[in-house]
This record gives structure tokens, sequence and C-alpha cells, in this order.
């Protein structure tokens, strides 16, 4: 559940045009509270990025311009179904999904729910259909090998020290292939690095993905976003083996056991959780999760 003082801290600091993450960091050092950080951020940001989107034609074209790299690398791959991990308001999902058509079919997820109801409005703003859900990355709440392809777009970026535990969480879920665009910290400049250090984002993300099963098929330094201060990669993984997908089938983020639809709620039976679904958009992370031992018998 959210902290309300932190709520109103970081309200504070985005009022003053301050970094709500790196201010909220000072004030909360509990490792147990870092997901809550950047989630507070995040949906205290929504709308940004369509703002961007409309507003600025050179991010729209870049943004573009990767997609239509992403589709390539999807095709190449034979992939029918992707799912974006740290969706944001699903900008580059839509644009993927005006590329690929329904022969892709595609899902995304964020933490911040202010967020996903702004990519469900956008998706459908420019008519793509994907599965919209809100949850957190370290635990994600869809069996294993359940879609063919997991993306990310700088949404594993603020997570350092949490690398192999968020990878692995990625590859879990991917039945084939994952396609990351993240920062390169290893061939960043001193410059880039140090923005990189400022702000907590991770290192090493080849070097993890070479210890999970399968094989890094690319790592390369992305032009289209460089800057003085900014250097991202794009890395493609094969997991070995490929599997076929299971198909997209919400399961509780805490154990993977099925749930039951009850009206607003997703209910799991072997923990007597509720999972709510506010706005039609299931929020499947636990500590948003209500005890309700005889859901079931109602």
């Amino acid at each position: 559940m959210a902290n309300s003082r932190l709520t109103m801290q970081a309200r504070e600091l985005y009022r003053a045009e301050e970094n709500v993450i790196a201010g909220l960091r000072q004030r909360y050092s509990d490792p147990s509270q870092a997901a809550e950080i950047v989630e507070t951020s995040y949906d205290l940001q929504s709308g940004s990025y369509t703002r961007l989107y409309d507003e600025d034609a050179e991010y729209r074209n870049t943004s573009l311009a990767l997609m239509q790299r992403v589709a390539r690398i999807l095709s190449t791959h034979d992939i029918k179904s992707a799912c974006e991990a740290g969706t944001g308001e699903a900008t580059k999902l839509a644009q993927l999904g005006q590329i690929t058509g329904p022969r892709v079919a595609l899902s995304g997820f964020d933490i911040s729910l202010g967020r996903m109801l702004l990519a469900r409005k956008f998706l459908s703003r420019l008519n793509v259909e994907a599965e919209c859900f809100c949850a957190d990355m370290n635990d994600i709440p869809l069996p294993d090998n359940s879609v063919e392809a997991i993306m990310t777009f700088g949404a594993v970026e603020p997570n350092r020290g949490k690398e192999a535990k968020i990878l692995g969480e990625l590859s879990r879920v991917a039945s084939k292939l994952l396609v990351l665009v993240e920062p390169d910290y290893d061939r960043g400049t001193p410059a880039q690095r140090a923005r990189m250090d400022q702000h907590n984002y991770v290192q090493h993300l080849p070097q993890h993905l070479e210890k999970l099963p399968g094989k890094l098929l690319l790592s390369e330094p992305l032009d289209l976003f460089r800057t003085e201060t900014h250097l991202y990669q794009l890395l493609v993984f094969e997991k070995s083996p490929a599997r076929a997908a299971g198909g997209f089938e919400l399961v509780s983020p805490v154990n993977r056991r099925p749930l039951q639809k009850m009206g607003d709620y997703f209910y799991c039976r072997d923990e007597s959780l509720l999972y709510p679904a506010p706005f039609g958009i299931p929020v499947m992370k636990e500590d948003c999760a209500v005890i309700c031992s005889n859901a079931d018998q109602v």
C-alpha cells in the first residue's frame, strides 16, 4: 500500500522540479521501499511521455525508428506474442503494434496504475490491441514461458543491484527471446557513467545475461539515443531451449497459482487474496491484495 508521507514528499519534490527518485532515496534508505519510490515517481510523471510524443516530432520519429528495428527482430525470430515490461504510457508499444499488426499479440505492464490508465487510452487512440495490467518486474504475474518475447525500453534502468533478479524474472516469462534497450554502462564515457552512477542505473547487463540459459545474440550501443550524458544499448538474448508459449494468463505474483475473476477482483484461492482491478486494470501486486478467505463463497 502507498505510504502517504512518502507520497506527499514526492509531490513536493515534483512541484519543485527536482528528481523525485533521487530525492526520495535520500530520505528513505530502506531497500524494501525501493519499488514504492520508483512507483510513486513514475505515477506523478504520468502523462509526460504522451505529451512528449504529441509535441516533439524528433522524439516520435526516433522512437518509431527503434520500434521498426524491434519489429524486424521479432519477425526474424517468428515471434507471435510479446510483452513490454515497464511499458509506461505504452507510446512505444503502440508504435510497435501499428507496425506488426495483429500477427503479434501484444501485452504490457507497469508498476504505476496511473501510467497504465494512460497506456490503455493511448493504445486505443492508435487502434492497437494489447492486454494491460499493473505489476512489478520483480514478480511478474504470468506463468513460465507464457509469451514468446519480453521487451524493455529503459524499464530496468533504475535498478542497480537487482540486475540478476530482474533479468532472471524476464527470462522466466519469455519462451524464446528478450529484447532490451537499457543503459550501456560498460561502453559509457566518464560523463555518461557518472550520470548512471548518480541515478543508480543498472550495470553490466550483457554479463548478467550470459549467465542465463541461452545465447546473447546482440549487444551494441544505440546511436539513436546517444548524448553527452546518455548511452543506451540494444540487447537480444535467445533462450535455450526455446519453448512454445503457453499463452497470456494472469496468475498470482506470489506463487503463480491460478486466479478466478470475481467482479472487480481476481481471487487466488490458495492465498485467500483478492487482487483489485480498478477501472478495469488488474493490479497484480502483493502489497495491493486484500485478504478474504471466503470470497469464493459469495
